[in-house]
């Protein structure tokens, strides 16, 4: 009688571990959008990582990586994100370019991404030919 009770017991413990791992990816995975491209031209590949954090549905956060396989351009690249709003935080490491940018530096970008929902974002960067996570 005891083997069917703990039985039982390891089940549902079983079940409730799995509802909460589903529980917990889906809110960390809810409030948050990976997008990544990678393009070639004129014979410098370019690989784009966008991450982008929302709260109450609406973008709070943008968190973006260019990782050029030539250090030259993502210096080029580097000086002219330096130019965005002192708001956002600009980095190089050596052929990578980051920067991360809150909510409280969108009033420079105006309604391009003040506002947006996480689907009409979803869909805008698989418009442009983004993997979406």
């Amino acid at each position: 009688m005891e083997v069917k009770n703990l039985k039982k017991t390891l089940r549902s413990i079983g079940l409730i571990a799995i509802i909460a791992v589903i529980l917990m990816t889906l809110t960390a995975c809810g409030n948050k959008l990976v997008a990544t491209k990678t393009t070639e031209e004129g014979g410098i590949t370019l690989k784009e990582t966008w991450e982008i954090s929302f709260k109450n549905n609406e973008v709070s956060e943008i968190k973006s990586t260019f990782e050029f396989d030539d250090e030259e351009m993502a210096s080029a690249y580097y000086q002219v994100l330096k130019l965005l709003p002192e708001e956002s935080k600009v980095t190089q490491d050596k052929n990578k370019v980051s920067f991360i940018i809150s909510a409280d530096g969108f009033e420079d970008f105006g309604k391009a991404i003040k506002g947006q929902t996480k689907d009409n974002v979803k869909k805008q960067l698989e418009s442009e030919g983004y993997t979406v996570k």
